[in-house]
């Protein structure tokens, strides 16, 4: 199993122009990633299918990007957004690559 940096320079970013943090937040004494809800950006987008193999990808693009599991079962959560559109954007870039079980929802509906 490949270590986190060397699964990130082993793939290079395909779905977006550069690698972006979609879970980590400026503060203004540090930055910090979240693994979990955020309340200013509530809503969060995942893959649900075929985990392993766009693993990869995702991961490439987006470093901050995780597993983790709920109701619906294991998924990766690629990142958290204030709008749906934010999410909707990004959703498109993982279609382009024909990845495949991408969903946006909002974060009440992923905590049931």
């Amino acid at each position: 199993m490949l270590g986190a940096t060397a699964l990130a320079q082993e793939n290079s970013c395909v779905f977006l122009e550069q690698p972006q943090l979609l879970n980590t937040f400026e503060r203004p004494d540090q930055d910090v990633t979240v693994l979990g809800y955020a309340p200013e950006r509530p809503y969060a987008l995942l893959i649900t299918r075929n985990l392993e193999a766009q693993w990869p990808q995702v991961y490439a693009c987006v470093p901050d990007a995780f597993f983790s599991r709920s109701h619906l079962g294991r998924y990766i959560n690629v990142g958290s957004f204030e709008s749906r559109q934010q999410a909707e954007a990004v959703a498109r870039q993982l279609q382009e690559i024909n990845s495949s079980g991408i969903r946006i929802l909002h974060q009440r509906r992923l905590r049931r």
